[in-house]
Protein backbone atom coordinates (compact mmCIF):
# COMPACT_ATOMS: atom_id res chain seq x y z
CA UNK A 1 0.00 0.00 0.00
CA UNK A 2 1.35 3.55 -0.96
CA UNK A 3 1.76 6.41 1.40
CA UNK A 4 0.99 9.33 0.92
CA UNK A 5 4.39 10.06 0.96
CA UNK A 6 4.93 7.97 -1.68
CA UNK A 7 2.09 9.75 -3.86
CA UNK A 8 3.61 13.23 -2.99
CA UNK A 9 6.99 11.51 -3.98
CA UNK A 10 5.99 10.11 -7.27
CA UNK A 11 3.57 13.67 -8.13
CA UNK A 12 6.89 15.51 -7.55
CA UNK A 13 9.28 13.31 -9.95
CA UNK A 14 6.39 13.99 -12.43
CA UNK A 15 7.08 17.60 -12.13
CA UNK A 16 10.72 16.98 -12.67
CA UNK A 17 10.09 14.63 -15.85
CA UNK A 18 11.46 11.48 -14.55
CA UNK A 19 10.85 8.07 -15.90
CA UNK A 20 7.91 6.25 -14.16
CA UNK A 21 11.15 3.42 -13.94
CA UNK A 22 13.51 6.46 -12.17
CA UNK A 23 10.26 7.55 -9.91
CA UNK A 24 9.70 3.94 -8.62
CA UNK A 25 13.38 4.09 -7.13
CA UNK A 26 13.53 7.23 -6.02
CA UNK A 27 9.84 7.18 -4.24
CA UNK A 28 10.77 3.66 -3.13
CA UNK A 29 8.37 1.33 -4.70
CA UNK A 30 8.15 -1.52 -6.97
CA UNK A 31 6.90 -0.82 -10.30
CA UNK A 32 4.25 -3.19 -9.86
CA UNK A 33 2.76 -1.52 -7.28
CA UNK A 34 3.19 1.98 -9.12
CA UNK A 35 1.50 0.34 -12.13
CA UNK A 36 -1.51 -1.57 -10.31
CA UNK A 37 -1.93 2.22 -8.23
CA UNK A 38 -4.27 4.08 -10.41
CA UNK A 39 -3.98 7.01 -7.45
CA UNK A 40 -0.07 6.74 -8.44
CA UNK A 41 -0.30 6.64 -12.27
CA UNK A 42 -2.81 9.94 -11.72
CA UNK A 43 -0.13 11.78 -8.96
CA UNK A 44 2.57 11.30 -11.76
CA UNK A 45 0.83 12.40 -14.72
CA UNK A 46 -0.54 15.20 -12.38
CA UNK A 47 3.23 15.97 -11.60
CA UNK A 48 3.81 16.62 -15.22
CA UNK A 49 0.96 18.44 -16.36
CA UNK A 50 1.87 21.09 -12.91
CA UNK A 51 5.58 21.67 -14.81
CA UNK A 52 4.30 21.86 -18.58
CA UNK A 53 2.02 24.48 -16.80
CA UNK A 54 4.83 26.68 -15.36
CA UNK A 55 6.53 26.56 -18.10
CA UNK A 56 3.29 27.57 -20.16
CA UNK A 57 2.64 30.56 -17.78
CA UNK A 58 6.03 31.53 -17.99
CA UNK A 59 6.06 31.71 -21.89
CA UNK A 60 2.43 33.53 -21.64
CA UNK A 61 4.08 36.24 -19.50
CA UNK A 62 7.20 36.53 -21.70
CA UNK A 63 4.91 36.74 -24.92
CA UNK A 64 2.68 39.56 -23.01
CA UNK A 65 6.16 41.31 -22.81
CA UNK A 66 6.29 41.29 -26.62
CA UNK A 67 9.20 38.32 -26.83
CA UNK A 68 9.49 36.73 -30.46
CA UNK A 69 10.16 33.92 -29.75
CA UNK A 70 7.50 33.62 -27.20
CA UNK A 71 4.79 35.08 -29.29
CA UNK A 72 5.47 32.13 -31.39
CA UNK A 73 5.55 29.35 -29.09
CA UNK A 74 2.31 30.58 -27.21
CA UNK A 75 0.51 31.21 -30.68
CA UNK A 76 1.65 27.13 -30.99
CA UNK A 77 -0.51 26.18 -28.40
CA UNK A 78 -3.45 28.30 -29.39
CA UNK A 79 -2.76 27.00 -32.65
CA UNK A 80 -3.50 23.30 -31.53
CA UNK A 81 -6.89 24.00 -29.42
CA UNK A 82 -9.75 22.75 -30.81
CA UNK A 83 -13.08 24.93 -30.70
CA UNK A 84 -16.03 22.91 -30.58
CA UNK A 85 -18.85 24.56 -33.21
CA UNK A 86 -22.03 26.28 -32.05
Amino acid sequence: MLTEKNLQDIEECGARQFTEEETCIIADVSEKEYECNPEARRRYRRGMLKAQFEVRETVRKMAAEGVPQMVKIFQSYIDRIEFPEE
